[in-house]
């Protein structure tokens, strides 16, 4: 009787440490997720970023705090370190300096495309009148704009990518753009760990047209909603990370 009372104890004991044993590690699983950081000590987000902007340096566009085009410049400093791989570094130098990165990609519609186009959005096949579709081009255009931000109470430092996307027509006898269809936005990836259900609020878009030059802009709040506890802050508390412009200029031809 008293060994199986011992061997009770003993099971116990066993059971209650697993227990608080199997809760260390999801707490540490979890910190590590919201960290999310590489050897290199920048998240795989970061990294995939970069990596895609300097596969194609011409669809780069960076601009400093003041919305002043520093592209090349960023390049030319950007580029020593991302060759040797130091990803930090290039962060440091977007974050420390307010700069707005992003990277675009577009493509030209086929005839096919062109015209359901003007089909769904029930608009005049050509503004200079000839109805000859060979004269119009059709494109569509994105980018991707990385943002790193600390919230409002100056806790949590969170990462995340916005896509703003866009499609018009382009007359090539008047040299004109017309039908545009957007900006849709969207949140591609965030990196704010399992403990945050982030999203974006009060958006608003809008588009502009001079000649051939097409702008498209969306305005947007960055918050996330703590989903899991941390420390002393409970579940359902809302962080804000700023608000934002995301805004592009998307040409016809390049």
């Amino acid at each position: 009787m008293v060994k199986f009372k011992r061997f009770i104890t003993v099971l116990i004991f066993l059971l209650f440490t697993g227990f608080i044993g199997t809760n260390y590690v999801l707490a540490a699983e979890d910190t590590n997720l919201e960290n999310n950081i590489e050897a290199n000590g920048v998240s795989e987000l970061f990294s995939n970023f970069i990596d895609k902007a300097f596969s194609d340096v011409d669809e780069l566009l960076v601009l400093d705090s003041k919305g002043l085009d520093i592209t090349d410049e960023f390049i030319g400093v950007a580029s020593v370190h991302y060759n040797a791989s130091n990803y930090q570094k290039i962060q440091d130098i977007i974050k420390n300096q307010d700069l707005s990165i992003s990277h675009g990609k577009s493509s030209y519609m086929n005839d096919a495309e062109v015209n359901e186009y003007i089909d769904n959005t029930e608009i005049n096949k050509d503004i200079s009148g000839n109805n000859d579709l060979s004269f119009v081009l059709g494109k569509n255009d994105s980018r991707e704009f990385y943002h790193i931000a600390t919230d409002t109470t100056g806790r949590f430092t969170k990462e995340w990518v916005v896509t703003l996307s866009g499609s018009y027509l382009y007359d090539t006898i008047l040299r004109r753009s017309y039908g545009v269809q957007g900006p849709t936005v969207n949140l591609t990836t965030a990196n704010f760990g399992a403990s945050f259900s982030p999203y974006m609020e009060n958006i608003t878009t809008s588009d502009s047209t001079s000649n051939s030059v097409v702008t498209f802009s969306a305005n947007y709040t960055m918050m996330a909603d703590l989903s899991i506890p941390i420390g002393d802050i409970p579940i359902g508390v809302s962080f804000d990370f700023g608000s934002y412009n995301d805004t592009f200029q998307s040409f016809p031809v390049q």
